[in-house]
């Protein structure tokens, strides 16, 4: 009876390192993720696993990269030679921040993931590079379609406008807002060599 006690322990104490050796290896590699940020692994599967709290990484059979998916704001300021055109054909300088976000679903994620890259979705330099042409062209569009008195005086129409022309289909990313924060005639001085 002794020999089969010990030989039991010996098993449950066996089993018990094997339980705190797995716990220990899985908090070991396991990554968590602060919020507004995802965590993308590759495994070995064909599609990669997003997750918005943490993952067991495994090194050398998985790859992981972190995305920040948080807000980011992108300023366009049209002012000078590269005023807008009002539909008055007034010079006007307009300056608009625009708030961009990836949009935190797993498709849209990835989306970004395999078409802009995790280290430059996080960096707003590269999304106002990205973004900045789009917005931009809104801008004069708008303007274009705008007097001045009415894009001076109506900033939420025009605003409104604006994201309309944009569109809410950004690849993955999000307009999640806009705010107009200069209208203003363009000097005369520093009208020279603008565009027609």
């Amino acid at each position: 009876m002794p020999e089969q006690l010990i030989l039991v322990m010996m098993v449950v104490g066996t089993l018990a390192l094997v339980i705190l050796g797995v716990i220990i290896l899985i908090a070991k590699f396991y990554r968590r993720v602060e919020q507004g940020k995802v965590l993308i692994v590759n495994t070995m599967k064909a599609e990669p696993i997003v997750t918005f709290t943490g993952a067991v990484v495994y090194p050398g059979i998985h790859r992981a990269e972190v995305m920040d998916i948080s807000v980011k704001t992108i300023t366009i300021h049209c002012h000078g030679k590269d005023a807008v055109l009002c539909a008055d054909d007034v010079r006007a300088d307009i300056k608009v921040v625009f708030f961009v976000r990836v949009n935190k679903t797993t498709e849209d994620i990835l989306k970004v993931a395999q078409s802009v890259g995790c280290e430059r979705a996080s960096d707003p330099r590269a999304l106002e590079e990205l973004f900045s042409a789009r917005f931009s062209e809104a801008l004069y569009t708008v303007a274009g379609h705008l007097d001045y008195k009415t894009l001076f005086k109506d900033r939420a129409r025009c605003k409104d406008e604006i994201i309309s022309i944009i569109g809410m289909d950004m690849n993955g990313f999000v307009l999640e807002d806009a705010a107009i924060e200069l209208v203003a005639r363009t000097p005369i001085d520093e009208l020279e060599g603008a565009s027609p």
